[in-house]
């Protein structure tokens, strides 16, 4: 009796030591990344009814069911200028050290996609003890999209998470060093709808039961975003785009964000501008956004330009996106 309760006793404690884990060192914006799309950048991100190129992967694969074949598309975010340093731009980020956003093989049927979520190294000091703490993450997508008839499409992604965390640390004296590999899955859909030639509707449920299990951290719950948005063909060639979306973090609460874009078609020239933010009455909160592209037998280049504001300093963002039929 007394062997078979210190066998309970010892299962008990293994257990508790297998629940008691660490939060993981991640952050707010860890599962985030930068959204792909020269064009949807250039547009202030409202693309949730637009999106009709590679960046529907991100903002609604719905969108996917109206790709007229099959590319390859990249975005690449080219350089960040102010007169803060590197480090002071990308501080409160966690894609610090991967310029590329997104590399895509799409079509109107089914896409794969790999984009890099997270890569950022943090630091903290506390008189003699410090903790270093080093945090990647990418995402694998798999799309598939349906056209249910001329006005209605849908689209759903299926994203494999791959993580790996290293840290060290020194407290009272005592060195510590861990690497710890991680995996996660969480789901997107989206829906369109063509309700007339000049008029889209678009909604888009990201991260749907996205989790993230760590080998020796708490499990991380990624955070839920809706998206909803429109979009009005004000003439032939002049398209005005809005979105906004509501971000779901575990710890710190929601976000809302609100987005505006235009475009002018002048032949193969695109001009576009746009605008998004928590509260567009504050400069400091607020986003600027413009850009061109060119389109010819299929190919498309898109180039934008994004000016925000930091620590009272202002920081101009330049991205390229490459859509290639293959």
């Amino acid at each position: 009796m007394k062997r078979f309760t210190g066998i309970a006793i010892a299962v008990c404690m293994s257990a508790s030591g297998a629940f008691g884990r660490p939060s993981a060192p991640t952050l707010q914006s860890t599962y985030d990344g930068l959204a792909p799309g020269g064009r949807a950048i250039a547009m202030g991100l409202a693309a949730t009814a637009v999106a009709d190129d590679s960046s529907a992967i991100y903002f609604n694969p719905a969108g996917l069911a109206l790709l007229g074949g099959n590319s390859i598309g990249l975005t690449y975010e080219a350089a960040r200028q102010s007169s803060l340093t590197y480090d002071q731009i990308l501080s409160g980020e966690a894609l610090q050290h991967e310029s590329l956003v997104c590399v895509s093989l799409t079509g109107p049927k089914g896409s794969f996609a790999w984009r890099p979520l997270s890569d950022v190294r943090t630091r903290t000091v506390n008189g003699a003890d410090w903790e270093d703490n080093e945090v990647k993450v990418s995402a694998y997508t798999f799309s598939v999209s349906h056209e249910h008839n001329s006005h209605m499409y849908s689209g759903l992604n299926l994203h494999y998470l791959s993580g790996l965390i290293g840290q060290s640390k020194v407290t009272g004296n005592v060195p510590y060093a861990n690497i710890s590999s991680g995996y996660g899955f969480a789901a997107d859909f989206g829906m369109l709808f063509v309700v007339a030639p000049e008029f889209r509707l678009g909604v888009t449920l990201q991260n749907l039961g996205g989790f993230m299990w760590w080998d020796d951290y708490e499990t991380d719950l990624l955070p839920l975003t809706v998206r909803g948005g429109f979009a009005f063909q004000i003439a032939k060639f002049t398209t005005f785009a809005s979105d906004v979306s509501r971000r779901y973090y575990r710890i710190s609460g929601q976000e809302t964000t609100t987005h505006f874009g235009f475009e002018q078609i002048l032949g193969l020239l695109q001009l576009r501008a746009g605008v998004f933010g928590t509260d567009l009455n504050d400069q400091n909160t607020t986003h600027l956004s413009a850009g061109f592209g060119y389109e010819m037998n299929k190919y498309r280049l898109s180039l934008s330009g994004e000016k925000y504001r930091l620590n009272l300093e202002d920081v101009y963002r330049y991205v390229f996106s490459i859509d290639l039929p293959i």
